[in-house]
């Protein structure tokens, strides 16, 4: 079902966006041509091998271990800054050490738990014949195979990682890339995310966003960004979005 982040009435509880058509039982709200997702946290839970891997880095600098939960906090912003953010200031200047020390580890190790999330496969199915594409703050090295592992590669025509472009989410720069390189006009795309910087750089570029409210992201920092609709389960969002390419 669709409706609230935390306390406080979103946009997706009933009522229209502003940009859309009627929502909810009365058919879907949006008319898209492209659909963009994230990946940690929205297609992917990935957060265990993330949190193995930020702890193998810490032991080898002599660091104690960090929770689970506070690894969590600090994903969708980008592997490089995440490790900066988990380090104590005295050890910043072993920065490039520790991205590399983390780097090392995480590619031998990206799928050894990490699991698609209830209802993507059959998500992705149904609108088989919109085109669709990953913007995420990860490595694209990191990215793709993740995207193979998983086996839905072959669902996105576009895969934009963190260093794909100069700069990342919450810029609007990876979503303008792909609007011009899909010919689609901002009003006839939608990006999909769980972190609050998914839901900045649709907004800045102009699109429709869609928050879910199952992965990483804080909802009060959700809430704060004010996306257009908010889903508790991916497999919802066919109840909100329509296309000319939407499989029947």
């Amino acid at each position: 079902m669709a409706g609230h982040l935390g306390g406080q009435r979103g946009r997706a509880g009933g009522r229209s966006s502003g940009k859309g058509g009627a929502g909810g039982a009365r058919g879907p709200r949006f008319r898209i041509d492209l659909l963009i997702f994230d990946l940690d946290g929205t297609l992917a839970d990935t957060v265990h091998d993330i949190w193995r891997s930020t702890n193998v880095m810490r032991r080898a600098l002599g660091l104690a271990p960090l929770s689970l939960r506070t690894v969590r906090r600090h994903i969708g912003h980008g592997g490089r800054r995440a490790v900066g953010e988990m380090l104590p200031f005295a050890l910043r200047h072993r920065h490039d050490e520790a991205v590399g020390i983390f780097w090392a580890h995480h590619r031998a190790h990206l799928l050894d738990r990490s699991r698609l999330y209830p209802g993507v496969v059959e998500t992705l199915r149904h609108f088989r014949r919109t085109p669709k594409a990953v913007v995420t703050n990860k490595m694209l090295g990191l990215t793709l195979p993740i995207l193979r592992g998983l086996g839905i590669a072959r669902h996105f025509r576009a895969v934009l990682g963190g260093d794909s472009l100069a700069l990342a989410k919450p810029s609007p720069d990876p979503i303008w890339k792909l609007l011009e390189d899909f010919g689609v006009a901002a009003d006839r795309a939608l990006i999909v995310g769980d972190s609050e910087v998914d839901i900045q750089a649709g907004r800045a570029a102009g699109i429709h966003t869609c928050a879910v409210t199952y992965g990483y992201g804080s909802p009060a920092d959700l809430r704060a960004a004010r996306p257009d609709l908010a889903i508790h389960q991916l497999s919802d969002l066919r109840l909100y979005v329509s296309s000319s390419g939407t499989a029947a």
